[in-house]
């Protein structure tokens, strides 16, 4: 228990109401420190962001992570239940969020589209969750872009300039997770088990669930896989028309000056074959295909 401080186990104990009895750390995230904590009645997890600079530019995500899994719990798919929440780090040492452990483990090769999909629409069937937060756009940024790293650097500023100069679609706000990808869904003997990662939920478009997932599975395993997650979920929703602003969107969302890297999420659950060189690739071809109709 070396990275947990006698701060931090004196409140999480508080909040339990039973002692720690083992700290073990989860791996494979990147922006907060994740533990399993084990109590001789049960198992939770606790979050602490560590993230100094994402607490500064967004100083009320611990709050809000709380209230989403809060609002959570009333969708049909396991989700981890809130427990309890210090958004300052007051008393936990650092902003905290305690919340039960929900069973299953990450799987990323042989996905299952027709489930992955499934379980977002269930996401999305809620349509007035209890809470205010909503969505908006990460990169706000209007600077002409350089994109050095791709093949197609004129392609990446007309992408910034049509998203410039045109709004949304249309589209009916519901619950989104807002950072739905395959990594942040767990698995149980083939069946999808629960859904993890809730500080970016809010009040939005799904379409942006949908697109965020898209690239996901592009730059994981290509454009192949993107294309028929799209295709599971509008077999199985009422969606059926995809407008292909929202893959343009999320693509402003992740861009980088800097070229695209392997996320250390895929390597740790079995991606090994992914390289620098093929996230450029898969990152242009995502672009050249969404922006096909521009």
């Amino acid at each position: 228990m070396d990275e947990l401080t006698k701060k931090t186990m004196k409140w999480t104990e508080t909040r339990l109401n039973e002692p720690i009895k083992r700290a073990s750390p989860l791996k494979g995230g990147t922006s907060s420190l994740m533990h399993i904590l084990e109590t001789d009645t049960r198992e939770v997890v606790l979050r602490e962001y560590t993230n100094q600079e994402w607490l500064q530019e967004d100083p009320t995500v611990v709050a809000r992570e709380a209230e989403n899994l809060k609002a959570a719990e009333m969708i049909e798919i396991p989700t981890p239940k809130y427990l309890a929440v210090d958004a300052t780090g007051r008393e936990a040492g650092r902003p905290s969020v305690l919340m039960s452990k929900v069973e299953g483990k990450v799987e990323l090769k042989n996905l299952n589209l027709e489930k992955l999909a499934q379980v977002l629409i269930a996401v999305h069937s809620l349509k007035d969750p209890p809470i205010t937060h909503r969505f908006f756009s990460y990169n706000t940024d209007t600077v002409k872009p350089e994109a050095k790293w791709s093949a197609y650097p004129e392609k990446w500023q007309d992408l910034f300039a049509y998203l410039k100069e045109h709004t949304p679609p249309n589209y009916e706000p519901t619950f989104i997770h807002r950072d739905f990808h395959p990594t942040n869904v767990l698995w149980t003997n083939g069946d999808l088990s629960a859904i993890v990662d809730w500080p970016n939920a809010c009040i939005g478009p799904r379409e942006f669930d949908i697109a965020h997932c898209r690239w996901n599975l592009a730059m994981m395993t290509g454009q192949e896989a993107a294309d028929g997650f799209l295709e599971a979920y509008i077999k199985q929703s009422d969606v059926k028309m995809y407008d292909t602003y929202w893959d343009l969107l999320a693509l402003s969302n992740v861009f980088d000056e800097d070229p695209p890297a392997v996320y250390e999420g895929w390597t740790y659950y079995g991606l090994t074959e992914l390289t620098p060189d093929l996230m450029r690739q898969r990152m242009d071809a995502f672009l050249i295909k969404a922006s096909r109709h521009l």
